[in-house]
């Protein structure tokens, strides 16, 4: 399991570093290679990695818009699982990856209401942040992932 972890760490370096291929191929890797894995599961996780990938696949390259549609199913679908109480960390992050992809499609009012409710999720969870201090970093540092990144 740590390993698995260390992986998908790995692809959120791949994101932060501009290589969404490298990013794709561990998301891709890692649910091909998922325990219990059947038709329907959905690990929220590598569900938001692979939406991100898919999201930050440069415009220019065959198939964007179905890089688009795959990332929105996914992050559909990863938003649709973090419901549940045990996915409420992840929660916010698939909403603002959402908001992000409908940056890139144009979609300005479904990446603004995304948007609002990945800041909403991300105020409630801070007010369980134990220390001033720690509640004003956390809510920094997770305000700052609520804007649209660069393309590359």
């Amino acid at each position: 399991m740590q390993r698995r972890t260390c992986w998908a760490r790995r692809a959120e370096l791949a994101l932060a570093q501009g290589d969404p291929a490298l990013a794709l191929d561990i998301a891709d890797r890692l649910i091909a290679s998922a325990p219990g894995m059947s038709s329907g599961c959905v690990v929220t996780l590598l569900w938001r990695l692979k939406g991100e990938a898919l999201t930050a696949m440069p415009r220019n390259r065959v198939g964007t818009l179905g890089h688009a549609e795959e990332a929105r199913s996914l992050l559909q679908a990863a938003a649709e699982h973090a419901q549940a109480p045990e996915e409420r960390f992840h929660r916010w992050r698939v909403h603002a990856s959402l908001g992000r992809l409908y940056c890139v499609m144009n979609r300005q009012p479904e990446a603004e209401r995304e948007f609002a409710v990945a800041s909403e999720l991300v105020e409630a969870l801070a007010q369980a942040v134990p220390g001033q201090a720690f509640r004003d970093n956390f809510l920094q540092r997770a305000r700052s992932t609520l804007r649209p990144r660069p393309l590359t």
